[in-house]
């Protein structure tokens, strides 16, 4: 992950591990039918999702996580603005993403969370330039490497 961080202008994580994305991410998209429910510090958007969106379970502590560190500066190299992504579904009109926005500088790292059908694939797909979306825009300063 250091070595990810190191090399790229920012990093994008999809996850179900909302101790991951606290730990390794500087800031977190909370999606929640197709729209963002919360937007910011990755630590405060954890917290809130844990009270609000997770199942109440115990929990196993996997491996000790260590924070990944990333100089952030002000240029911005993602810029997200009303997007909406549909889809045409036996004759009814499905929104996966509706007027998502959020800008993301270098050096950030952001996390991707939220339940399955969230929307979190068909934003990464549209980040990707691999689904072009419906409406808004989206503007990516660089390449995109997916893996």
């Amino acid at each position: 992950m250091k070595e990810l961080v190191q090399n790229a202008k920012i990093v994008i994580i999809v996850s179900h591990d909302i101790n991951f994305i606290e730990k390794n991410c500087t800031k977190a998209i909370w999606l929640d039918g197709g729209t963002i429910k919360a937007f910011g510090d990755a630590a405060s958007i954890a917290n809130q999702y844990r009270l609000e969106a997770s199942p109440k379970k115990k929990k196993k502590i996997i491996a000790d996580l260590k924070k990944t560190e990333s100089k952030i500066s002000e240029e911005v190299i993602i810029n997200v603005a009303d997007v909406g992504v549909r889809y045409n579904l036996s004759g009814k009109e499905i929104w996966a993403l509706k007027d998502i926005a959020f800008t993301v500088k270098k050096g950030e790292i952001v996390g991707i969370i939220g339940n399955n059908g969230a929307g979190k694939s068909t934003l990464c797909k549209v980040l990707s330039k691999i689904l072009k979306q419906d409406e808004g825009r989206v503007e990516v300063n660089g390449e995109v490497a997916a893996s």
